[in-house]
């Protein structure tokens, strides 16, 4: 089953010149929980009963006789978290609880509007698979090989990263933004691996994760793309600036200073490639960072290299 299956087509949607008083005369109206802000068919922002809550409580602090004629844009979450037509049911639901979010706003491949899907309809659907299914314990097992979390490094999985991959897709095409990505490798772990077993690996990963994570920023994600390979996604930093973020994550692994004696370093190190475009796909993003990477691997690891 997937989320177009499930979703309603059926939406309270306001223009980005509305206020509260029209969010309330329409949620009221329709009996709706939330109400989408949109322009041309592209989702600008959402405004949940939570908001309104959090309005109702300022109000009853501080009463303001003007809250009514407040603008939408103040009060909406700006660019919610949305889901393609073909997201399968069981992503959009981890999705939902991994985010605590009740309303997921539905797009196409081109990044327009077609419908919205609730964390309600999702819970309804899911039962009935199960139903379906018959054994509550296959479809438990499934759920868990769906998770779109690492087991060991608990970071996004592959099937999380292609999610997101897939939405930066589409917002690329539709607003033309730039965005960035920095492939990162840990340098000689096979060598790591053969000297101080797998068991003393995983640990060592966990560490670089842990030491990568302090560098980040709050718009940076982290993946792991595989083995020990990681994909750090930067939306807001290109350029010079994505640059600095993956210097960021490897001083970050130097520091942390892990001993690694087949390693000319003698410390576990990392080496980055980055890749940055507007109006380009992820694909040829990571095909840039890649061969990025190879190129500071070869200049003699623990380096960062730009892509052309």
């Amino acid at each position: 089953m997937i989320v177009k299956e499930l979703m309603s087509t059926v939406i309270t949607l306001l223009p980005p010149t509305a206020n509260l008083s029209d969010v309330l005369a329409q949620m009221q109206a329709q009996g709706t929980s939330c109400v989408l802000i949109t322009e041309n068919s592209v989702v600008l922002g959402i405004i949940t009963e939570r908001d309104l809550l959090r309005v109702f409580s300022d109000q009853i602090s501080a009463p303001n006789a003007e809250a009514g004629l407040l603008s939408v844009q103040a009060l909406m979450t700006a660019e919610p978290i949305s889901v393609l037509e073909n997201t399968p049911l069981l992503d959009a639901l981890v999705l939902s609880r991994s985010r605590k979010l009740r309303h997921l706003p539905v797009i196409n491949g081109d990044g327009k509007l077609v419908g919205l899907v609730t964390h309600t309809n999702m819970a309804d659907a899911y039962v009935k698979l199960l139903d379906r299914q018959g054994e509550l314990e296959s479809a438990n097992e499934q759920l868990q090989a769906l998770s779109l979390e690492d087991s060991v490094l608990h970071i996004g999985n592959r099937r999380a990263l292609d999610m997101e991959l897939a939405l930066l897709d589409a917002q690329s095409r539709r607003s033309y933004q730039p965005f960035a990505l920095v492939m990162l490798d840990v340098d000689n772990f096979k060598l790591y691996n053969d000297h101080y077993g797998h068991p003393m690996g995983d640990k060592a990963l966990k560490c670089v994760v842990a030491a990568i994570k302090t560098s980040m920023r709050s718009t940076d994600r982290l993946y792991r793309y595989g083995g020990e390979e990681f994909l750090l996604l930067t939306p807001s930093a290109v350029d010079k600036a994505a640059l600095a973020v993956a210097n960021r994550a490897r001083q970050a692994v130097v520091d942390m200073a892990l001993s690694h004696v087949k390693s000319p370093q003698q410390i576990l190190t990392l080496s980055a490639g980055v890749a940055w475009g507007r109006g380009i796909n992820c694909a040829s993003l990571i095909e840039a960072a890649d061969k990025a990477l190879y190129q500071a691997k070869n200049s003699g690891r623990n380096k960062v290299c730009m892509a052309d």
